[in-house]
């Protein structure tokens, strides 16, 4: 009475190709990238001010900023994902960059640790401020940059397997 429909042996199968997307939408992720350098830039302003505050009004200043920087970047990333990676390893790139953040929270809780008993606080605040700033001129610099774009939903050979 029905026809059933023969499922795909491998799930990667399923996956919808990857459409080309016109100029527009890469005018809508060079947008996305340009808030992410916004965000950093943000945190990295608020850190490097902080190490030179003692006042609470103007240090709850650099919290706002640092918080509006934060959301700049989480929810531009987080849409950045889901747009720009195929559908079929979705949940396997999301589990990555949560593990490596993740990780990458951990290590700097030890080392900055370790490392504030012999250089002090402030200067810590000064260093991550500094590597901040560095690091928002980078993807603000890379942002602007047209990266190319997959044509088809071809996945390579060793994502496929």
């Amino acid at each position: 009475m029905f026809q059933h429909e023969t499922q795909p042996e491998n799930h990667l199968e399923r996956s919808r190709p990857l459409p080309v997307q016109p100029a527009s939408q890469d005018a809508e992720v060079q947008r996305k990238r340009m808030l992410i350098a916004l965000g950093i830039l943000l945190m990295g302003a608020s850190i490097l001010l902080l190490a030179s505050l003692s006042r609470v009004p103007p240090v709850l200043g650099c919290a706002v900023a640092f918080g509006a920087g934060i959301g700049c970047i989480v929810v531009s990333a987080q849409t950045l994902l889901q747009e720009e990676t195929p559908h079929a390893i979705l949940g396997r790139a999301s589990s990555a960059i949560n593990s490596l953040v993740t990780v990458a929270q951990v290590a700097g809780f030890l080392i900055a640790g370790y490392v504030t008993h012999w250089i002090g606080i402030r200067r810590i605040y000064e260093c991550v401020g500094l590597a901040m700033l560095l690091t928002a001129a980078f993807a603000y610099l890379r942002g602007r940059q047209r990266l190319p774009r997959a044509s088809t939903g071809e996945l390579p050979p060793t994502v496929a397997n």
